[in-house]
């Protein structure tokens, strides 16, 4: 009977020790979670828990503060949002980095009505929450997409089509953008694109400024740009389906895991019932 308990403690100690491995492993692969979709401020709001210097800064420089508020929330470059996105382009890549809940509808609605309002509101919900968890600007990757190496075909749609092309780029980056077609089109300036894919994916530049990189080969050569960062951008997203995948594997191997730990322990709470061992 000892013998029989040693091999079943044995086991246990196993099945344990599985169990933290993956369970380590699964929290390095697990998204940083928001407590919250839901804008913590209205876009009209004027008191309460609006800082009057918020409300100052969006109203007297309301592309200054669109800048600054994606970079807070993004980590990019204020120059190179300032000159490459506009305001309307800024609110809502706020909005989608943070999960917030709402529609191309209503951030055309805010920008119509009233703009440095939604800058405002934006500028608001950064210095609550903070940058956003992610791999922007960490300048760890490589390019892997020539910028000369475009085909025919592509280089003619990036010419002639440029705003098609930076939906589909944008879409590839942000997801919860591939339902915005006409906003893309119409909001998010096609020469931003190549800036916002380079420091979304942290891909270093081999210039001695990042952002005049980003600013003057996608506005001067923003056929052959879009197509890099178009590539670029597909070549990322199926890195990132390959991520998920692993970690959705490793969450099936941790909870394997776990109802090994638990049968082994029952087996052997069983064993020592039986052989009235405590």
């Amino acid at each position: 009977s000892n013998s029989f308990c040693t091999l079943l403690g044995r086991r246990i100690e196993r099945a344990m020790n599985l169990t933290n491995i993956m369970g380590a492993a699964g929290a390095a692969v697990n998204p940083q979670a928001r407590p919250t979709n839901q804008w913590s401020t209205k876009p009209f709001e004027c008191g309460g828990s609006v800082p009057p210097k918020h409300l100052a800064y969006a109203y007297l420089c309301f592309p200054c503060a669109a800048a600054h508020a994606k970079m807070k929330a993004d980590k990019s470059n204020p120059v190179f949002n300032c000159l490459c996105f506009t305001p309307l382009g800024a609110y809502n890549s706020v909005r989608l980095s943070y999960g917030i809940v709402g529609d191309c509808k209503n951030d055309l609605l805010y920008g119509c009505l009233c703009m440095p309002c939604g800058t405002r509101q934006s500028w608001t919900e950064v210095n609550v929450l903070g940058p956003v968890a992610g791999t922007f600007g960490s300048d760890q990757e490589n390019w892997t997409a020539g910028l000369f190496s475009c085909e025919p075909n592509s280089c003619l749609k990036a010419t002639f089509c440029p705003c098609i092309v930076a939906h589909d780029t944008r879409k590839l980056l942000l997801d919860a953008s591939k339902d915005e077609p006409w906003f893309n089109y119409l909001c998010i300036l096609p020469t931003s694109m190549y800036g916002q894919t380079r420091h979304h994916i942290g891909i270093r530049s081999d210039w001695p400024h990042a952002a005049c990189e980003d600013i003057f080969v996608g506005l001067f050569c923003y056929p052959c740009a879009l197509i890099r960062a178009n590539t670029e951008a597909g070549t990322w997203r199926m890195k990132q389906a390959g991520s998920n995948a692993i970690g959705g594997a490793i969450g099936a191997a941790k909870s394997k895991a776990s109802n090994a730990a638990m049968a082994a322990t029952n087996a052997a709470n069983n064993a020592a019932s039986k052989f009235r061992i405590k």
